[in-house]
């Protein structure tokens, strides 16, 4: 039986999480009513009962989640617009109550929900499905989902979780010592940057980040310090993708990470009939804690902290998808000219050359929407080299005189007499002493990042934590006059050492450009070197980085712009030509017509 303080704790889990305000609704329910009718009539009532009737009351008055107290932590099951939510926790304590996610804001509202309970409880949402634990007597807990007709798509183990006979291959030893599964598994867990834990001839091993799990009879292996463990056959898509990948659109696995080239998200959508979208309340530099692995028969989430997973049963790759974006936020409609080509380069060499290239563009006949202008259109050099406290004499938010020697009259006759709009780079990091000051003072600067974890470590000390709400007003009053002289959208770029900088960055810019005067009822835009799910409900669009001009990368380039697609970015570009190196005149025109679509490439026969 249920003891006075489980209950106590319960209560009080969901009272910090849905906040106290709604109280005073509970003291009016007519259930918490009949308890006080019979207190009056029989005595106080046992301790246990009286916090089931309040409980029940809070649940039928704050936003429902269903709650399925198991023997370690807890399941809470809702919904999000029309997703099923899963939320895992390995308490109810409310340090691991996790906020809304930044990925997801429904198209929808939440969809009512029925609770049912027995051997099997759970929710279930009528035309989506259900999700339920499965508590069989002496037996693990399973966590079962099924679609619409009641047909059963996927189950789990909720346990420490194990796969038998296999391996963990790859990766960074942190420690190897004799013990058993279970220690094997806790031990993992106590350690921050254990990812994998193996066992193999009775030796314990913990490990970052290993490679993939390997047959080997006799072993047993894990994930991370969470694991759901999900039985599957079907075949996944929309894991991202990176150069080494990208020409395959079956998912494996996804670390969940950012990087220069590479962006991974903690989705996929499986043939067996749903779409699954993972969330970790912990990050660590550029990677959430949370990933998937399949092995062909079994799927294993792993993650540390407080994990939630939206489910969404879905009979084909185009229903998932459509169900996807819809709990991310329908991609917003960009300006029409984004829809044109781009001339993007760094080196501008002064006002001049920008001019005269314009020229050549129209005087040639060909199309051009928009310029796109590297460190030189607002500082006369790069800040690559700059040490943490920066540099006197360095502007941020300046114009270079060589190229902008009249910002607004420059911009406005570019726009208004060659149709051509210009985009700046912004950099997520200061090179002003001053102002890197000022950034110390406030706390709006991140941890250094070198040798722990960052993929970019060349301006530690100088990283902008755009989570904070005071830095991301700064920072848009900083880039308002930008906004007054004419500058059309912004070119954001090497914000892929924190997971999150890319979406925090692109709020401070759509709230300067919802607060702008002249910009209120135009659309927002942005385009960013890597992407996590929900950005592109903001306006935000995404290229594949720095690529080669080779004829490797013109190969991969199809294959990550349709990965990147199915994972939750629907608007995607890349460096045509290549960035690094230079282009011969025939991979420059394969590039373009690779990327102008299949329609025109049945002219070219076979390439």
């Amino acid at each position: 039986m249920q003891t006075k303080l489980e209950f106590t704790e319960i209560f009080k889990a969901h009272a910090r999480n849905r906040g106290w305000g709604i109280l005073s609704g509970v003291l009016q329910n007519q259930l918490f009513q009949q308890f006080l009718k019979l207190s009056a009539c029989c005595g106080i009532l046992p301790m246990r009962i009286y916090w089931l009737l309040l409980f029940e009351a809070w649940q039928s008055l704050a936003r429902p989640e269903h709650v399925v107290v198991l023997p370690q932590g807890a399941i809470g099951l809702s919904t999000r617009g029309k997703a099923l939510r899963v939320r895992v926790t390995s308490s109810l304590q409310p340090t691991e109550v996790e906020d809304e996610p930044r990925e997801v804001l429904p198209a929808e509202a939440d969809a009512t929900f029925r609770i049912f309970k027995g051997e099997e409880e759970g929710i279930e949402v009528d035309g989506v499905g259900a999700v339920s634990v499965l508590r069989p007597g002496g037996h693990i807990p399973r966590l079962r989902l099924r679609d619409s007709q009641g047909h059963l798509l996927t189950e789990s183990s909720l346990s420490c979780g194990q796969l038998l006979n296999r391996r963990a291959q790859g990766g960074r030893v942190l420690l190897q010592k004799p013990l058993d599964a279970g220690a094997c598994c806790e031990a993992c867990q106590a350690n921050a940057s254990c990812t994998d834990w193996s066992i193999s001839k009775g030796s314990c091993v913990l490990l970052q980040d290993a490679e993939g799990w390997t047959p080997e009879e006799g072993a047993i292996a894990g994930r991370s310090q969470g694991l759901l463990l999900f039985n599957s056959s079907g075949r996944l898509y929309g894991r991202g993708a990176g150069p080494q990948d990208a020409l395959q659109l079956l998912a494996e696995g996804s670390p969940v990470s950012l990087a220069n080239r590479a962006s991974y998200v903690p989705y996929f959508y499986s043939r067996d009939g749903y779409a699954a979208l993972g969330h970790s309340n912990v990050t660590h530099f550029n990677r959430m804690a949370a990933r998937y692995f399949s092995t062909g028969q079994q799927l294993a989430w792993a993650f540390e902290g407080a994990f939630q997973l939206y489910l969404m049963p879905a009979a084909s790759l185009s229903r998932g998808t459509k169900a996807y974006y819809a709990l991310t936020g329908r991609p917003a409609l960009p300006p029409r000219h984004i829809l044109g080509f781009m001339a993007c380069r760094w080196g501008w060499k002064d006002q001049r050359h920008l001019e005269e290239t314009l020229e050549q563009f129209r005087t040639g006949g060909f199309p051009l929407d928009s310029v796109i202008l590297d460190f030189e259109w607002f500082a006369n050099t790069s800040d690559y080299g700059f040490r943490d406290s920066g540099e006197s004499w360095y502007e941020d938010f300046g114009w270079n005189p060589q190229l902008f020697s009249a910002p607004t009259q420059q911009l406005k006759k570019y726009l208004e007499e060659q149709q051509v709009h210009v985009a700046g780079i912004r950099k997520p990091r200061l090179g002003n002493r001053k102002l890197l000051n000022l950034a110390k003072e406030k706390g709006w600067l991140s941890l250094k990042a070198s040798g722990r974890g960052g993929p970019e470590n060349y301006a530690d000390g100088r990283w902008l934590r755009f989570s904070d709400p005071q830095l991301r007003r700064w920072y848009a009053q900083q880039m308002r006059h930008y906004l007054d002289s004419g500058i059309s959208y912004w070119w954001n770029d090497e914000g892929e050492n924190f997971y999150y900088t890319y979406h925090d960055w692109n709020l401070a810019e759509l709230e300067l450009h919802q607060s702008h005067q002249g910009r209120a009822t135009s659309r927002f835009f942005s385009l960013n070197r890597a992407f996590t799910p929900g950005m592109a409900r903001l306006g935000a669009a995404v290229w594949t980085g720095d690529v080669s001009a080779s004829w490797e990368d013109l190969r991969r380039t199809p294959g990550m712009m349709l990965n990147w697609a199915l994972a939750g970015a629907p608007y995607v570009a890349c460096d045509i030509g290549g960035f690094i190196g230079n282009a011969s005149s025939q991979l420059l025109a394969r590039w373009y017509q690779a990327r102008n679509g299949p329609q025109r490439n049945k002219k070219l026969g076979r390439w």
